[in-house]
């Protein structure tokens, strides 16, 4: 099932057990509780908790607004128009912008009423209660390992699309290919990423775990590693030539390109790293152009492993235990 078809799912149910139950306490305008559930619904869990805890905040300053507008107009459709008024704005100042529909539906129930008796206020209340809390149960239902699943494919095939990169740049500095080939598969990858990105979000605030945070993480490292390689590719379209140590610049992407993956320990790359530094910069003076890009994609190089290893040395134990083993 997709996301959308799980969603929806929730919603009614939701609704119909909201207005279940609000018949049941026999309350006034029981439809209006499954109009809550279905607003209060979210793509998340933490989205949805957020919003049920603004509805109530802003339930109360409803209720205030329209005890004070009852007793000094007592004509309704002003009255209404009124307490629109001042909820839309308190709403806006208060960024409760998912909150005003539902407060307009309870407007309209001060429209029709005689008098704003405590029993009058307390079915609201129900109502919004009562709405919230189906609301908040339906959208506990998650298919977490489905999610995983797809977060998973979604590391395969970006670490997938680095290492096809890599393998690529290293062709070109033996001049064995073009660069057009190289950014179409660079703009490929970075928009994966930005879609890969909202499913881990979507993930974090589903789990609500301090260590649910490590795809978002994860996420962001490959983002600043693509950024690095953007200017890689920039920078190997700069070369008229190609010195005798973009072979070795070269050999070592080769190296390099097995080990971009998610559980991998880079320290050992980095020290080999060490050796194609000094090469490069030890390369004829003759050719000091090429020589200083080249120089320079190595630096990007060094760039590239230091990110990977500020992600590994960021994750605790317990995001290991889970996500490695």
């Amino acid at each position: 099932m997709n996301k959308q078809f799980i969603k929806a799912l929730k919603i009614a149910i939701a609704c119909c057990l909201s207005i279940f139950v609000a018949e049941m306490l026999n309350l006034d305008y029981s439809g209006s509780a499954g109009i809550v559930a279905l607003l209060t619904i979210t793509d998340s869990r933490q989205d949805t908790l957020n919003l049920a805890w603004q509805r109530f905040l802003s339930f109360i300053v409803s209720m205030i607004i329209a005890i004070f507008m009852f007793e000094v107009i007592h004509i309704h459709w002003i009255t209404f128009s009124i307490f629109i008024l001042l909820v839309v704005f308190i709403s806006y100042m208060n960024n409760w912008h998912g909150t005003i529909s539902v407060n307009a539906v309870i407007g309209t129930h001060i429209l029709f009423t005689d008098a704003l008796t405590v029993p009058f206020v307390i079915n609201e209340f129900c109502i919004v209660f009562i709405g919230s809390v189906f609301a908040i149960l339906l959208n506990m239902i998650f298919p977490r390992k489905q999610y995983l699943s797809l977060i998973k494919k979604d590391i395969k095939i970006i670490e997938e699309s680095f290492q096809n990169i890599l393998f690529e740049m290293a062709d070109y500095l033996l001049n064995k290919t073009d660069t057009i080939r190289l950014w179409e598969d660079i703009q490929k990858l970075d928009s994966y990423l930005l879609k890969s990105m909202e499913r881990a979000v979507e993930n974090r605030k589903n789990i609500m775990k301090a260590y649910s945070h490590y795809y978002i993480d994860y996420m962001d490292m490959r983002s600043e590693q693509v950024d690095i390689i953007k200017n890689i590719h920039f920078k190997l379209e700069q070369l008229t030539r190609f010195p005798k140590s973009c072979e070795s610049v070269a050999n070592f992407i080769y190296y390099l390109i097995p080990y971009v993956k998610e559980d991998n320990m880079p320290h050992k790359q980095k020290e080999t790293f060490i050796a194609v530094k000094d090469e490069v910069f030890k390369d004829s003076k003759d050719d000091f152009e090429n020589i200083a890009i080249l120089y320079s994609i190595v630096l990007d190089l060094e760039e590239f492993l230091n990110i990977n290893i500020n992600f590994v040395e960021n994750i605790n134990e317990e995001q290991k235990e889970r996500y490695w083993k």
